[in-house]
């Protein structure tokens, strides 16, 4: 079901692939995923953002908590944040916060959940614009956090 969602719903360019190459429907203002850039603490950071379920970034040992945040290069508007663990389905926190922000500095609270094991869902209380997206698992679980993607509608 939830791949049904990516796959319908908004917030990337025309004809752009996510998934194991499932078209999707633009209706979203999101930039294409190869000009996103991530900072944070998670070891091999980028490749949260890669487009490849298959790599994945994970927490480091003794960095709390774990964090990343998301470049969109630009102003964007969404309201559904999805974390998928890939291969590493137990690699999710406890809970998992949302925030925002337009220039960087300043970040806003959106959502806060708890992770979920394989793929973790995050709908915000409204559509938000913004250009950095910063996701923090703000109570790890029993394993390291693991983002293998972060999508966006």
């Amino acid at each position: 079901m939830l791949f049904a969602l990516i796959a319908l719903g908004g917030g990337c360019e025309p004809g752009a692939i996510y998934g194991p190459e499932t078209p999707r429907v633009s209706v979203g203002t999101i930039t294409n995923r190869r000009s996103w850039t991530a900072k944070g603490n998670l070891e091999d950071r980028d490749l949260a953002a890669d487009g490849n379920i298959n790599t994945i970034a994970v927490g480091r040992a003794g960095s709390s908590p774990a964090s990343l945040t998301i470049d969109l290069g630009q102003a964007c508007t969404f309201n559904f944040v999805v974390v998928d663990h890939g291969r590493d389905e137990l690699g999710y926190a406890r809970r998992v916060e949302i925030a925002t922000s337009i220039d960087g500095r300043t970040f806003t609270p959106q959502a806060s959940g708890p992770g979920m094991r394989r793929v973790s869902n995050f709908l915000l209380n409204s559509t938000v614009l913004a250009r950095y997206v910063r996701i923090t698992a703000a109570q790890p679980g029993e394993k390291p956090w693991a983002v293998a993607e972060v999508y966006l509608q």
